[in-house]
């Protein structure tokens, strides 16, 4: 399991949540959880509402397709995406 502040997978604290894994080998996102991540490799199945992660190209407001530097989402089961904090718009790369 990753640990809080190596740069990649899941992070979390050690011990306080199950080791489930997803089929592509990462942690299962719940509420409690927070992954970081491309945003392609965020899955859209299986996924808690309000499941938060931090997209690690993900576009800010003024950033061009495939320029992203990073933002927070969360997951909205009602239309199955990825969602900006900032705008509640569907997050992009």
């Amino acid at each position: 399991m990753a640990r809080a502040g190596d740069g990649y997978g899941d992070v979390r604290s050690p011990g306080l949540f199950p080791d489930s894994l997803d089929e592509r080998g990462g942690r299962i996102l719940s509420t409690n959880q927070l992954l970081v991540d491309p945003l392609a490799r965020f899955p859209t199945i299986g996924v808690d509402n309000g499941a938060m992660g931090f997209a690690t190209d993900g576009r800010k407001d003024g950033e061009g397709a495939g320029a992203g530097t990073g933002i927070p989402i969360w997951f909205d089961a009602t239309s199955s995406t990825w969602r900006t904090f900032t705008t509640g718009g569907v997050a992009t790369e």
